[in-house]
């Protein structure tokens, strides 16, 4: 049976309480639709532990950008390809058992910088908060460059860690929670566009700060991007056979990679190799199956099709994963679609 990790549970000093801030924060059952709702990326959030919670999202509107807070209630696995007319940051804010971009530990003092276009990887070992904060790319090269005493800054497609000096990256975080707490207390609070200017003119000065703080330290680990690279053609192949049952043998055909390098790959990006993506992959897409069943559909029938052929094995993970037997997300499916 898949060991899935079960002992990353939320606590109030790792994630506060929103029943506060319910107003504010917009909370979805369900990691995919979370993932629809987050701007500025097509993005996959696969759950790889059972969720102590609601998956939730916190949107600020800056004058042309966006800030995001996001509460991940489990361990998750996120692929996704940053929108073309965007640049910004990833901020984790609380990690329980650490959060991992690209392959990099982003904690404390290191953001994750991401460009136009870039390919985003993340993993979580627990319940996770953390921010994107996304600019205009000319706004945010604007800063760099005045910061930097000459041009503007050309944004490139990139996805590189920050290692930023311990105040100017506390200056970034204090902003931030300044901000979160201001949504809480009044979701109007950013309504108007002198509102927003100034959010976002705070935030560009203090990201770009971050980012020049500390350039020689925040140099792209090269030993990374072939994993990254891996891993995408991998990620790309997923998505074009998403209702085939997918296998390494597979994956290391399309990437010309042997099962160690691609294992090494997987485990460099998302800590956990390739099998076990896989079958987190198949019970994410058996649930959502599942949840939108038709007449006639079974239980088996969806966890065969998903390649899931061993079906004790495929309860006893599914109850495992999301709480429920399988049969009980399909006859709750039923029963929402008979009251429909």
């Amino acid at each position: 049976m898949l060991n899935l990790p079960m002992t990353s549970v939320a606590t109030s000093a790792s994630l506060p309480a929103r029943e506060a801030r319910a107003q504010a924060w917009r909370a979805y059952p369900e990691a995919d639709e979370l993932a629809h709702a987050i701007q500025g990326t097509h993005l996959r959030i696969t759950p790889s532990s059972r969720a102590s919670g609601s998956w939730s999202l916190l949107p600020v509107a800056l004058e042309r950008g966006f800030v995001q807070f996001v509460d991940e209630p489990a361990a998750a696995l996120t692929f996704g390809t940053i929108a073309r007319d965007i640049a910004g940051f990833g901020v984790a804010l609380s990690a329980t058992g650490g959060y991992r971009m690209n392959g990099h530990v982003v904690s404390g003092n290191v953001f994750a910088m991401f460009g136009p276009g870039a390919t985003h990887f993340a993993s979580s070992a627990g319940p996770t908060r953390w921010a994107s904060v996304s600019f205009a790319p000319v706004d945010l090269g604007n800063a760099l460059g005045a910061l930097r005493g000459g041009e503007p800054t050309t944004i490139g497609t990139v996805f590189r860690p920050v290692l930023a000096a311990q105040p100017a990256a506390a200056a970034v975080v204090e902003l931030l929670f300044g901000a979160m707490a201001a949504a809480e207390r009044d979701p109007n609070a950013f309504a108007t566009s002198q509102a927003r200017s100034g959010l976002e003119r705070a935030l560009l000065d203090a990201f770009a700060r971050a980012v020049t703080s500390s350039e020689s330290t925040a140099a792209p680990d090269r030993a990374k991007l072939p994993a990254t690279r891996l891993v995408r053609l991998a990620e790309d192949y997923l998505d074009a056979h998403l209702h085939t049952p997918v296998y390494v043998a597979d994956l290391c055909a399309v990437t010309g990679a042997s099962e160690r390098t691609l294992r090494n790959a997987f485990h460099s990006v998302y800590g956990v190799g390739p099998t076990r993506y896989l079958v987190y992959r198949r019970l994410a897409t058996a649930r959502r199956a599942l949840r939108h069943a038709q007449a006639g559909d079974t239980v088996t029938a969806i966890a065969t099709h998903n390649g899931l052929w061993d079906l004790g094995r495929f309860a006893a993970d599914y109850r495992s994963l999301y709480g429920e037997p399988p049969s009980a997300t399909l006859r709750a499916a039923r029963g929402g679609a008979l009251a429909a």
